[in-house]
């Protein structure tokens, strides 16, 4: 007898949950031994445009994350919701009722062998994580960017598309890497940092800052 598979819940109806939505469509699309059968979308405000763009995917919006809550069925989930203080909240609201996060990777994703990709994290095409790389929980790694050999990023990470993490670098919790940006071999960005698009990062950088340009200052 054939097994139904588990329901996927994406949590968030804007342009991050759609960037989701669009890696778990092509996980059911390419990859036969996708852990879940069927995806669907909860927001609780989600706008009218939103809704109108969620209907080229052919997915139901089923309400609001108390209307999930109120389901009795245990379902997987990934939050696609940018800023990373939200979905860390979303995220634990979900896993408290007893739902189950779980790792999304496009199929033109490079994921080494050796490298580790926690649960709730979000690997979009184009990234290369190399070898004994480590991506903790929730953490979103964007489109063509890449994470090197040995480096360490933390849980509730953004990093933004064509980002490069030299090898053997290290990114706290809820970091923000922004698009293009480089951190060169062995540094350390500090729990909740921000660097901004197309930085050069040269020299560590403390919690809770912001830096830019070339050098990243």
């Amino acid at each position: 007898m054939t097994s139904i598979k588990r329901r996927l819940v994406v949590v968030g109806a804007s342009g991050a949950g759609r960037r989701v939505l669009d890696i778990a469509l092509d996980m059911l699309d390419h990859r036969p031994d996708a852990p879940f059968g069927r995806v669907a979308v909860v927001d609780d405000t989600p706008t009218a445009d939103n809704i109108e763009k969620l209907r080229a995917y052919d997915v139901p919006y089923i309400g609001t994350c108390a209307d999930w809550f109120g389901q009795s069925e245990a379902d997987y989930f990934s939050v696609g919701v940018g800023d990373t203080r939200a979905r860390a909240a979303l995220a634990d609201a979900a896993v408290a009722r007893g739902h189950e996060p779980i790792t999304l990777a496009a199929p033109t994703a490079r994921i080494s062998r050796t490298s580790r990709v926690g649960p709730g994290s979000v690997i979009s095409p184009g990234v290369d994580i190399s070898a004994n790389a480590r991506v903790g929980r929730f953490t979103h790694v964007m489109a063509n960017s890449a994470v090197s050999h040995d480096a360490v990023v933390g849980d509730f990470v953004n990093v933004n598309p064509g980002a490069v993490i030299a090898g053997n670098c290290t990114l706290r919790d809820h970091v923000s890497l922004g698009a293009g940006a480089v951190v060169i071999q062995g540094l350390t960005l500090g729990h909740g940092a921000t660097v901004g698009a197309a930085a050069c990062v040269v020299r560590n950088v403390a919690p809770a800052s912001t830096v830019k340009g070339v050098p990243a200052r």
